[in-house]
């Protein structure tokens, strides 16, 4: 069995989404950190709860890019835990892509600048998760780890042709990189 983590970072509610990949099945399921305190207890509780999640099964995850379009103070702490939560996986040597938040959305439902709630219900239409997600945070996280599924895996089950061939191109659009695993 082999996993992968979808991460859509937030400094109030970071979606992260496993998947478990074997031969005969798939399994995607996700969570929200929350937290409300600020500086850098913030940083250091969702390092810790990204980091509890890594395991020796782990072959890649997705993190959504940074929106360069964001304006206002909160543009400081998102880059400092994109920072915090990149290097962490570097030094654990973590198979990563940086996934654009446009290339997310098209791959979700072919619109590069879909709104929210509209990626939320197109995810909900195409992907059986068992359960309706209705968190965006959540769904960003999930369609991350599908990314990462066929990216790192090709596991290309439930995805559509046009998705298939958003992965195959993936390189040219999203930044990788890349650790030989013992």
């Amino acid at each position: 069995m082999q996993s992968v983590i979808g991460l859509d970072l937030s400094l109030v509610h970071t979606g992260v989404a496993v998947g478990v990949v074997d031969n005969s099945s798939h399994h995607f399921t996700s969570f929200v950190v929350s937290c409300k305190e600020k500086g850098p207890y913030r940083l250091d509780l969702i390092r810790k709860r990204i980091k509890h999640i890594l395991g020796e099964d782990l072959s890649g995850v997705a993190i959504e890019g940074y929106s360069f379009g964001s304006k206002g103070r909160g543009i400081y702490g998102i880059g400092e835990l994109g920072g915090i939560i990149r290097l962490m996986l570097y030094n654990n040597r973590c198979n990563a892509i940086i996934v654009p938040p446009s290339v997310l959305k098209k791959f979700v439902c072919d619109k590069g600048n879909a709104p929210k709630d509209k990626v939320v219900s197109c995810y909900n239409e195409q992907f059986d998760e068992h359960f309706l997600v209705k968190e965006n945070n959540e769904v960003d996280a999930l369609g991350l780890a599908r990314i990462a599924a066929a990216y790192f895996l090709n596991d290309y089950t439930e995805l559509n042709e046009r998705q298939v061939d958003m992965i195959k191109g993936i390189e040219e659009k999203c930044k990788v990189w890349c650790f030989r695993r013992s």
